[in-house]
């Protein structure tokens, strides 16, 4: 589970969160390793971004 502000503050888009967690979970592969679910929460009460 991570906050992602920089989503609510326009720096990046869940595509590039989503992105991000194919990119953890195929070099965890390597090891052998997986994560089974990822949780985040692209809200911030500064945020620019509507939800």
């Amino acid at each position: 589970m991570t906050k992602q502000a920089g989503v609510a503050r326009g720096y990046y888009g869940i595509d590039a969160v989503r992105r991000l967690h194919g990119w953890m979970n195929s070099e965890l592969a390597k090891m052998g390793a997986h994560i089974d679910e990822f949780q985040y929460c692209p809200y911030h009460e500064g945020g620019i971004v509507e939800q």
